[in-house]
């Protein structure tokens, strides 16, 4: 019986020794189990000024950086435009071109994604005397469309601000255009008109048309193109 039972105890020893070897084998062909790491990250709206894209030659605008401060701002605008000092008077309808693009660039860095509207106004043309004022009658200053471009930093996703024709500045009206969240298309969901928005007006998109009965030789014509922002989309 002693007998019995010791080879019975060293029987269950060899099958326990077994199983261990047999689970620890088992255990080393398991696949490595996965970690994993939390990330996070908060933002709050920029302070500004934001700096222009390329403030030395954007496009051959001229110079043009306004320091305008804030999260929504108009950081360049093409100082000056000229549409000559010597065109000959014809008959009908005169059709000048600006001497340069007019370049514009918007920077967004509010965090909201609101969207917002540049738009422009201007007088009439005029020799500035302020008690009897020459008016160049008729006269019309229009845009075309342009190209645009949006740059954001740190890799961010934006699409460039709507562009719009606009027929005479006299008149008004919106050149760029930014809705914010895109709802439809193929950019749904993506930031329209955040970080900087560069806008492209080539030199012969701008045109001055304006009866030549109405222009008087020698008089130097000028008027002021007034840019505003707004900080909703129109």
């Amino acid at each position: 019986m002693k007998k019995l039972l010791t080879s019975t105890l060293l029987s269950a020893t060899v099958l326990g020794a077994g199983l261990a070897v047999s689970s620890n084998v088992n255990a080393a062909d398991q696949a490595p189990k996965p970690a994993s790491t939390n990330t996070s990250v908060q933002f709050v709206k920029g302070t500004g000024p934001i700096g222009p894209v390329n403030p030395t030659d954007p496009g051959d605008g001229g110079g043009g950086e306004t320091g305008n401060g804030g999260a929504l701002s108009i950081v360049y605008a093409t100082k000056d435009l000229s549409f000559g000092a010597d065109n000959e008077i014809g008959t009908g309808v005169l059709t000048l071109h600006g001497d340069k693009n007019v370049v514009l660039q918007v920077g967004d860095i509010r965090g909201n994604n609101a969207g917002w509207a540049l738009s422009v106004k201007s007088d009439q043309l005029s020799d500035g005397d302020k008690t009897n004022p020459q008016v160049l009658g008729g006269a019309k200053i229009s845009f075309s469309s342009g190209t645009g471009s949006s740059d954001v930093a740190n890799g961010g996703t934006s699409v460039a601000a709507t562009k719009n024709r606009l027929d005479d500045t006299t008149v008004g009206g919106v050149v760029l255009n930014a809705v914010g969240v895109i709802k439809d298309g193929d950019h749904k969901g993506e930031n329209q008109g955040s970080g900087i928005n560069v806008d492209t007006i080539k030199k012969d998109e701008i045109t001055l048309s304006v009866p030549s009965t109405s222009v008087t030789a020698g008089v130097a014509y000028k008027s002021t193109l007034n840019w505003t922002l707004s900080d909703v989309p129109a």
